[in-house]
């Protein structure tokens, strides 16, 4: 940014007030806790990947255990553990069972696949004998046994020409025998449900997530990778449980990726109306420019914290500063501060950022002007001299800037702007 004096046409500098900006607006995605606790999303990774089984069996064949998925999950899962500063927190496993007979009539097929997958699994990443591991917490388990909304989604994405009249059919029949008959009848006649979709369904996918102190959030790159989300088989996994659809899209958006965070969150918030996915995709809509849907996802989600100071943000880049106030309370940062400042609450926003972490050369000179305003000489003389020293052409400014204009005469300032 260059910044020059202005002059007028007799070559006299002109006081005006500068428009401020802020670099720019970061919402805040927020987390069910399901996985984590107590920690920013933004501080927040995972590693997952997955193995299929054979038609009813639990055994993992040396094909699946050797997959370029469960390869690149291994080579995630070594930077992870390679990092002193991650934290591994636990390991979401979901087990899953086509809805077919030879499936179905094996009652402990599940458990059975729940326990192979969670040896291969430890194993493989070589969490077996890490501390985490061994805390009985560790690992979250959900089992379907017989996924049959995992088929629907498949269904519907398949090219399956009489799909929709298949799912009305499953869906309307009286009762599990009927659906059974259905769908058995179906697996005789097309070829690509027997062999392309319905082995879809019989899974483990694992999900590690870990965390990062926000001490060092700025200087490491969290590992984000979750294949399921990337191929053209749609995740069923993640069907069935709206907590990792809502964390797994947050992992999506802090990595920018929000075409896709609101497609996983769709399907999330069609599981549960839920306030912590209403506020994500408030997020989604406000970074994509969406403003006044963005306003109403969080109006929805005002129960979270995050969703209230989401709206001050929303409030404040409207230019409608006194309303934005109250909201942005719950985070007390630099956007506070801004807003108390060009709502003239110059008292307010001095205190909050003499609390604050100040980041760059406009937050110290904006603290200057707040001194300024309330005649506050040191502070003011103080924070400028910092502005300053951080980018020098930002005393061009202050040189004729109005809220200095008190100060023209006075000799510690004429000497910081000289």
């Amino acid at each position: 940014m260059s910044i020059s004096v202005k002059l007028n046409k007799n070559g006299i500098k002109v006081w005006q007030q500068p428009a401020f900006t802020l670099d720019g607006v970061n919402y805040v995605p927020a987390m069910t806790e399901t996985f984590v606790e107590d920690v920013p999303a933004a501080g927040i990774g995972v590693v997952s990947g997955y193995v299929m089984f054979p038609l009813g069996k639990s055994t993992i064949s040396q094909t699946e255990q050797n997959s370029a998925v469960m390869s690149q999950a291994v080579k995630a899962m070594e930077k992870v553990l390679a990092n002193k500063e991650a934290k591994i927190t636990n390991m979401f496993i979901y087990v899953s069972n086509s809805p077919e007979g030879a499936e179905r009539l094996n009652k402990s097929l599940a458990n059975n696949r729940f326990r192979s997958a969670k040896t291969f699994f430890e194993k493989d990443l070589k969490l077996v004998n890490t501390p985490m591991a061994k805390n009985p917490k560790f690992v979250v388990q959900q089992t379907v046994t017989e996924n049959w909304n995992g088929l629907y989604m498949l269904l519907g994405d398949s090219n399956i020409k009489n799909k929709d009249q298949i799912i009305k059919d499953l869906k309307s029949a009286p009762n599990a025998t009927a659906r059974n008959k259905v769908i058995d009848s179906y697996i005789a006649k097309i070829p690509e449900l027997k062999e392309v979709i319905l082995p879809v369904l019989r899974r483990a996918d694992f999900f590690v997530f870990y965390t990062v102190p926000t001490t060092v959030q700025e200087d490491v790159q969290l590992t984000y990778f979750v294949p399921q989300l990337t191929e053209k088989t749609p995740a069923v996994t993640a069907q069935t449980n709206w907590q990792l659809l809502n964390d797994l899209a947050v992992m999506a958006i802090n990595n920018k990726e929000y075409s896709k965070a609101q497609k996983i969150l769709e399907a999330a918030v069609a599981l549960k109306q839920d306030a912590t996915v209403n506020n994500n995709l408030g997020v989604i809509h406000a970074q994509m420019g969406h403003k006044r849907e963005a306003a109403q996802y969080f109006d929805k989600a005002k129960i979270r914290k995050e969703a209230r100071y989401n709206m001050g943000l929303i409030l404040m880049q409207n230019g409608e500063y006194a309303k934005a106030i109250p909201y942005l309370k719950d985070k007390p940062n630099i956007n506070l501060a801004y807003a108390q400042l060009m709502n003239n609450d110059n008292r307010a926003a001095l205190e909050t950022f003499r609390k604050i972490k100040m980041q760059n050369a406009m937050d110290y000179y904006m603290q200057a002007v707040a001194a300024a305003r309330i005649k506050d000489t040191k502070e003011m003389a103080v924070s400028l001299q910092k502005a300053i020293q951080m980018q020098p052409d930002l005393k061009n400014w202050a040189a004729t800037d109005i809220s200095f204009y008190p100060y023209k005469g006075d000799p510690v300032y004429m000497q910081i702007v000289k």
